[in-house]
This record gives structure tokens, C-alpha cells and sequence, in this order.
């Protein structure tokens, strides 16, 4: 099984951000424990034992608690998407442009170039 470790070092500046980015990462874990769970009771061909399917019971009601409240803060999500694209496309372009200064070479220099200043004119205004 694949670990996944995500931080958070500056790319939240509101707690919703941090919230929401929360919830899919526990989402996306519960979803992966009980389909791992269960396709391995059904390669090794063993029955599920009475506290296992408890567990997965609760794990994906847990997994339907979180669907819920995604639903129900559909507004302030929509709200907060917008939010973590600017800000981590901000990012991308910022280490970019660290690239770009620390002496990138490569045939689509002249494009590369391009955007950045496009993209520092966009920023000025």
C-alpha cells in the first residue's frame, strides 16, 4: 500500500482552504482502505470476519458524512476552488520564473519568455 504525505506550507492562507483540501485527502483515503480491504478478502477468497465488515460499515458511512458536507457547502467550495487555483498557479509561475532567472536553456526560450512577461504585465496592472 502506497502512503501518500501531503503538506501544507504556505499554500492556505484561510482555515476553509485547509478544510476543504483536508477533506478530500481523508476522502480519497477511506475510499483507497475500503477498496483495498475488500479486493483482497476477494483474492485471497477469505470471508470477511463480523468486526472487519463493522469497520467497513463505518468507514463508509464516514466516506458519505464527508460526500454530504461537500454537498451541502457546494457555494463556499465553488468559492474556495477559485482561490487555491489562483494561488497555486501563482506559484508555478513564481518558481518559473526562478527557472527563468537562475538561467533555463532550451529551445522554447523565447516562448517561455513571452509568457512570463505576459504574465508580470497582467500582475502590474
Amino acid at each position: 500500500m502506497v502512503l501518500i504525505k501531503h503538506t501544507f506550507d504556505g499554500i492556505i492562507e484561510h482555515s476553509g482552504y485547509f478544510v476543504y483540501l483536508q477533506g478530500l485527502l481523508y476522502a480519497y483515503s477511506i475510499r483507497q482502505l475500503v477498496t483495498t480491504t475488500m479486493n483482497l478478502h476477494v483474492s485471497l477468497q477469505k470471508p470477511m470476519t463480523k468486526a472487519s465488515v463493522l469497520v467497513t460499515c463505518r468507514l463508509v458511512e464516514l466516506l458519505k458524512a464527508i460526500e454530504h458536507t461537500f454537498h451541502r457547502r457546494t457555494m463556499l467550495l465553488a468559492e474556495c476552488l477559485n482561490h487555491i487555483i489562483q494561488n497555486v498557479s501563482h506559484r508555478v509561475l513564481t518558481t518559473l520564473k526562478t527557472v527563468k532567472v537562475s538561467g533555463f536553456t532550451g529551445g522554447s526560450r523565447a516562448i517561455f519568455d513571452r509568457k512570463i512577461s505576459l504574465y508580470n504585465h497582467k500582475k502590474s496592472s
